[in-house]
Formats: structure tokens, C-alpha cells, sequence
């Protein structure tokens, strides 16, 4: 017997008939539900959440919760009971479930619980102190990024350097996101970057449930985070969103982009700064130069006045020689009557001097050439 097939339909077509089944069944009216709350957002007064056990979890929606005070019931982590109805979207073939009233089932989700015991435990033994976090360079030329490297959050990095500063060098270790593996992959990865000598290293991840973050709040890896020497900036999920790694990170960027924004400084804005300070250089040394120039025309100034005063100095020196000089001058002292005699060239002494020696007597008007006739010796 031949297998009868039906004729094809179209996938809206199969949907309006799940919508009618699900809407028509009585017994998913007005039903009780409970689970732990997570992944909670809010949108124009309404709250968009889901409801998970240890085995499955439902996106629940509270339409107008927010104005009802829902908010303070519908918390990350909180064990909840949920009043309400399945619906079944049609274009998108979903299934949400509307909530129409909100009781606590007690104590705090374990997740969460377990959240706040690693925060209470790590802040405790110093983890989070602000006196022991390192300082982001101010000049960052190489950074490092623990990511999955087929995310969108590594290509925003790179599209951001790209337009910001193409310099700046980026070294991506790829690692899982979230999932039981993550923790240790990431702690693999800030290890490996920190022995590299780089700048920074940003651990990112783009937005997801609270379960989807949850490989952010591993004690090891905060250890590691914790323990490296390179400066840590925490970009994981978006700003809303808190894990232990944020508290632990030197530095908490609101979004993986953020974080990009912050280590690539517009090499505009870097160059303009270059040149300011090349600016301010010149305009330095050119007054240094000018004060130099001051100095040396000082300098001239006291050298000619004392090279001037030196001269002066000297002439007075000299015509007092000249004048001492002048008193002996022989010319001087022929004019005054007095004569000089030579004997053979030379000034002649009284005891060189001999009966027949000729001689020549130097006086004012001229000379005599004389011969000795007599030699007398002054009486003493």
C-alpha cells in the first residue's frame, strides 16, 4: 500500500495551525509555573525575562510590569512562581509566556547565590582593592584580546582600530565565550598574553543571558585575571550586566567596543599632540636661544669694557716709561751740555783710556775726534 503524503503547505500556514492548537487547549490557561529568573530586560515599562530549571528554561513576558512593581519581584536570580498563559508567536514560531502575576518562591536562585558567595569570598581576601590595580598606559601601541575569534565582538575591535589608530597591533587568543570549557580557555589565554610584554589585554564578549555569562564568575579565572602583570580591562556583555571577572579586571569598559574606543586613542588626536609639543619645543629653544644671545651681547659688553679699561691701563704704564725713559735719553742730556764719549765704537771708562788713544767726543751740535795727550785722575 502506497504511503499517502500531504500536499506541501506553507510555513505560515503551519504556524496558524500550532497558534489555533496552543490557543484552543484549556489546560494551558491560567497556569502556575516556577523556575529561577534570568536574562532580565526591561522596554518601555514592559519586562522581557526567562524562567529556567535545572533542565529547561521559557521566555517569559510581563506586559506593563514595570507600572505594577513587577520589577521588584522580577530579579536575576530569584526563584519565582508565575502566574500566566503560553502564546504562541506565529512569525518567528516562538512561544513566550505571558505572565500575569508574580510570587517569590523563596530563597535566591543558586546560580546567583553562588555569585554573590564568590564576590563576598573574593572581595574578602583583596581581589577587588583599588590600591592594587595597574594603571591603563596612556600610550598604547600593542594590545592583546581573549575572545572567540568568529564572534562579532573581535571584527567591532578590529573595525574600531581600523578607523581610530590602523597602527595599533592587536594579538587575539581565541577562546570559547561561554560554556563549561570557557573559564579555563580564557584563563589559558590571559596567561599566554601576559607573558607577552604587551600594552593591555582586554577579555571581551558581546551581551547574553545571565547563564550565558556565567563562565565570567569562575574563581580561577579571576585568580589569574587577578595575579597578571599586564593591565586587564573587563569588556564582557553590556553595560547592565555584572560578572566577578569586572570586579577583578583593573578596568571595566561598559561594552567590547567601549573598550576598543578606549585603547586605540585617535592617532589624530595622538599626532595633533606631537605636535604641539614639537610646537612648544622650538618656541623653547628659540627663546633659550634669544636669552642666549642676550647673554653673549652682555658678555661682549663687559670684554670691551674691560679689554678698554686694560688699554688704558697699559698707556698710562708705558707713558710713564716713556717718561722715565726720556729723563736718560742721551740726546737729552747732549742738549743740557753734556757729552758722550767713544773709544773705538764703544762708551769709553775712565781706565781704558791711554796717552795716544783716539777718541770721539759726541756732542749736541756734532762729533770731535780727539787724541789723548794727558790722562789726570780726579783728586779724590
Amino acid at each position: 500500500m502506497a504511503e499517502r503524503v500531504s500536499p506541501a503547505i506553507p510555513v505560515s500556514k503551519l504556524n496558524s495551525y500550532l497558534k489555533a492548537i496552543i490557543s484552543a487547549e484549556e489546560l494551558l490557561f491560567n497556569i502556575q509555573i516556577f523556575g529561577e529568573v534570568f536574562d532580565v530586560r526591561h522596554h518601555n515599562g514592559n519586562i522581557y525575562f526567562s524562567l529556567k530549571d535545572d533542565e529547561a528554561s521559557i521566555k517569559c513576558t510581563s506586559w506593563g510590569g514595570a507600572r505594577y512593581g513587577l520589577d521588584k519581584l522580577i530579579v536575576e536570580g530569584e526563584k519565582v512562581i508565575l502566574t500566566g498563559s503560553p502564546s504562541f508567536y506565529e512569525k518567528q514560531a516562538t512561544i513566550s509566556f505571558t505572565v500575569s502575576k508574580v510570587e517569590k518562591k523563596g530563597e535566591l536562585g543558586d546560580a546567583y547565590k553562588r555569585f554573590l558567595e564568590l564576590k563576598e569570598k573574593l572581595e574578602k581576601l583583596g581581589f577587588f582593592d583599588k590600591e592594587k590595580k595597574k594603571p591603563i598606559p596612556k600610550q598604547i601601541s600593542k594590545i592583546g584580546v581573549v575572545t572567540s575569534k568568529d564572534g562579532a565582538v573581535i571584527q567591532d575591535i578590529i573595525n574600531i582600530r581600523n578607523r581610530r589608530n590602523p597602527l595599533l597591533e592587536i594579538v587575539v587568543y581565541n577562546s570559547s565565550v561561554q560554556g563549561a570549557t570557557a573559564p579555563k580557555e580564557i584563563s589559558d589565554g590571559v596567561r599566554y598574553l601576559d607573558a607577552l610584554n604587551l600594552d593591555v589585554i582586554i577579555v571581551a564578549r558581546g551581551g547574553g543571558s545571565a547563564d550565558d555569562l556565567s563562565c565570567f564568575n569562575d574563581e580561577q579565572l579571576a585568580e589569574v585575571v587577578f595575579k597578571a602583570t599586564t593591565p586587564i580591562i573587563s569588556a564582557v556583555g553590556h553595560e547592565t550586566d555584572f560578572t566577578i571577572i569586572d570586579f577583578v579586571a583593573d578596568l571595566r569598559a561598559p561594552t567590547p567596543s567601549a573598550a576598543a574606543e578606549l585603547v586605540s586613542q585617535n592617532i589624530r588626536e595622538q599626532l595633533s599632540g606631537l605636535t604641539k609639543r614639537f610646537a612648544q619645543s622650538v618656541q623653547e629653544k628659540i627663546k633659550e636661544h634669544e636669552r642666549q644671545k642676550e647673554d653673549v651681547a652682555y658678555i661682549r659688553k663687559d670684554l670691551i669694557r674691560a679689554m678698554e679699561g686694560f688699554i688704558t691701563d697699559k698707556k698710562t704704564e708705558v707713558k710713564l716709561i716713556n717718561e722715565k725713559l726720556e729723563k736718560f735719553n742721551p740726546s737729552r742730556l747732549l742738549k743740557l751740555g753734556y757729552s758722550q764719549v767713544l773709544k773705538e765704537g764703544k762708551l769709553a771708562k775712565f781706565e781704558s783710556i791711554k796717552v795716544g788713544d783716539s777718541l770721539d767726543v759726541y756732542m749736541s751740535e756734532g762729533i770731535i775726534v780727539t787724541e789723548v795727550k794727558n790722562v789726570k785722575e780726579k783728586k779724590k
